[in-house]
């Protein structure tokens, strides 16, 4: 067990680090917003928050995958 999250923390990139503090400002900056708008009345702010969150999660499963292809 020990010796599995060795080999789990040695191989940690800290660009995946980077990219998963970026994705939760995103999110939380974007509900943000999106909470404020949806108290004035715009409820069309959260259909875009939905798009924007399926958009994010799709660029960055996309790049997890192609950063895997581009590795081997």
């Amino acid at each position: 067990m020990v010796g599995g999250m060795r080999e789990v923390l040695e191989g940690f990139d800290s660009r995946r680090g980077l990219v998963g503090f970026v994705v939760v400002v995103s999110l939380v900056a974007g509900f943000m917003v999106v909470s404020n708008e949806v108290q004035a009345g715009d409820r069309e702010a959260l259909l875009y928050f939905l798009l924007f969150v399926i958009v994010l999660v799709a660029v960055v499963l996309g790049g997890a995958y192609a950063w895997r292809f581009v590795e081997e």
